[in-house]
């Protein structure tokens, strides 16, 4: 009788210990796969944030694009605009001057509308001639040690007030640069003296420069 209450007793403890190691086997289990589910979790949500990331440095990038392209459009449309800004002031400006030649020259005496020195003033606008000749020389920056004596003329169109309206090289030096110092300076006097007889202005004037100023 004891024998068999003792291997009763064996059993049911067996059992207990079979029973309690299923329970632990079946927690260990379910707790694999709450640490699996929780990995999973965590991976497809950081997956989730680097496409985010991805997408939202894309945006960044055609955003900047964008702007850049737009920038580049606004920088074009503005140079265009400056552009025909300057071109329409300097067609304004031209048509100014046209108009202030014919109304000044308008109330000239005929002989300075067409370039005829009055009879008698030659010595008046002789020396009206020096004066100008004498302020473009004092402008003038010449080439060093340049060889001869070589002589240019320029045509110089201009306003009763003295502003220059234009300058064509008639004949050249032969030396280009030359050339170009004397139409610098000659610009950079503008405006010109004026006559002191008003009545021997010319409109069209033909000035001659040389190294030794030769008249």
């Amino acid at each position: 009788m004891d024998i068999a209450l003792e291997r009763e007793k064996e059993i049911r403890r067996l059992e207990e210990v079979e029973r309690k190691r299923r329970e632990d086997e079946h927690r260990r289990k379910e707790l694999e796969e709450k640490q699996r589910k929780e990995e999973d979790a965590r991976r497809l949500e950081a997956e989730k944030k680097r496409k985010e990331e991805a997408q939202r440095q894309e945006a960044e990038k055609k955003r900047r694009e964008d702007e850049a392209r737009a920038k580049a459009a606004r920088d074009k449309q503005r140079v265009a605009e400056e552009r025909r800004l300057k071109e329409d002031l300097e067609r304004a400006r031209d048509q100014r001057l046209k108009d202030q030649l014919a109304r000044e020259l308008g109330s000239t005496t005929s002989a300075a509308r067409t370039g005829t020195p009055v009879a008698g003033d030659a010595g008046a606008t002789a020396g009206w001639v020096d004066k100008i000749r004498a302020k473009i020389r004092g402008n003038v920056v010449l080439p060093p040690d340049l060889p001869g004596n070589p002589q240019a003329v320029f045509l110089v169109q201009l306003l009763p007030s003295g502003d220059i309206v234009s300058v064509r090289l008639a004949r050249s030096s032969g030396n280009k640069a030359v050339d170009e110092a004397w139409e610098r300076a000659i610009l950079k006097s503008s405006p010109l003296p004026q006559p002191d007889k008003r009545e021997v202005f010319q409109a069209r004037l033909e000035l001659r420069f040389s190294l030794r100023d030769e008249p």
